[in-house]
């Protein structure tokens, strides 16, 4: 309860999602992009969504009885309520036809409730009145900005490296570095999971959505940076249309983060449609 009010939910559809999913497989590789277990209100619809998704992630069947197992085997079973609570859940889902417009409207729920729990961390902070006022207005503005890029998801940061550079040579992704394989033979280019620290990690995240915020990018993109030696990142460009072929980096990126390709192909599709549907009113 926030103020005396019971906080959005729409529980009805929660449950539609999941019975969706369970009777439809496919309904998972829709909604993906838009959800994840936390955006579920209800706790034990949380663990049946990280359930499917443990399934999921192993490219093992999804229906009642795996996800029962998969509970079990995750210790949230009982709290879920068993075979009969996942076999209701089934029970008045006909179709998963609707299932994308469902997960923004859960989607959308959660980030209401954030937004009340950000608002009332500011009322506070601003009525203790123990700090500068300003640090605690960037305080907020940051605090607000992170309900924007829950939706925002990285995979991990790709580092272009060149093994048998000549000394003395500039380090610098030239276009020969790009596109000639003989050359890219001849300097060792290499593409790979970059080596950083985990603050540098979280640095690097945080920045990352404020630019895909600051530029109005939608859908997928890729950021292109330059690390100094001082550990300072340089944003050189923002491609809002990168390759995507598979063994690609951005490929790469995305299956070492966890997404194999067919899931990343299904997820920017699903990404599509979603953003067609709501400049639609749909």
């Amino acid at each position: 309860m926030v103020f005396g009010k019971i906080p959005p939910q729409a529980i009805e559809i929660e449950r539609a999602v999941l019975g969706a999913i369970l009777i439809e497989r496919d309904a998972f590789d829709v909604i993906s992009g838009i959800l994840t277990a936390e955006k579920f209100y209800l706790l034990k619809h949380q663990h049946v969504f990280r359930a499917i998704a443990d399934l999921q992630a192993r490219n093992l069947p999804v229906d009642v009885m795996t996800v029962y197992h998969q509970l079990a085997k995750n210790g949230t079973l009982e709290e879920v309520g068993g075979a009969y609570e996942l076999t209701k859940m089934t029970d008045s889902v006909v179709s998963s036809a609707n299932v994308l417009r469902w997960g923004r409207v859960i989607f959308e729920k959660h980030l209401q409730r954030e937004m009340i729990r950000v608002a009332g961390e500011i009322l506070q902070t601003a009525y203790e009145e123990t700090e500068d006022v300003f640090e605690m207005l960037e305080r907020a503005e940051q605090k607000v900005l992170e309900i924007g890029n829950q939706n925002i998801q990285t995979y991990a940061p790709w580092e272009l490296v060149m093994e048998k550079l000549p000394e003395g040579s500039e380090n610098i992704a030239t276009l020969k570095v790009k596109w000639d394989p003989a050359y890219q033979e001849k300097v060792g280019v290499k593409t790979r999971a970059a080596e950083l620290t985990p603050e540098q990690h979280k640095t690097l995240e945080r920045l990352s959505k404020r630019i895909y915020r600051y530029l109005f990018l939608s859908g997928y993109a890729r950021l292109d940076y330059r690390l100094t030696d001082d550990g300072q990142f340089y944003l050189l460009e923002a491609n809002p249309n990168p390759q995507i072929a598979e063994n690609e980096d951005f490929a790469d990126s995305a299956a070492h983060s966890g997404l194999p390709y067919d899931q990343l192909l299904q997820k920017i599709i699903t990404v599509g449609l979603n953003y067609h549907a709501a400049s639609q009113g749909d």
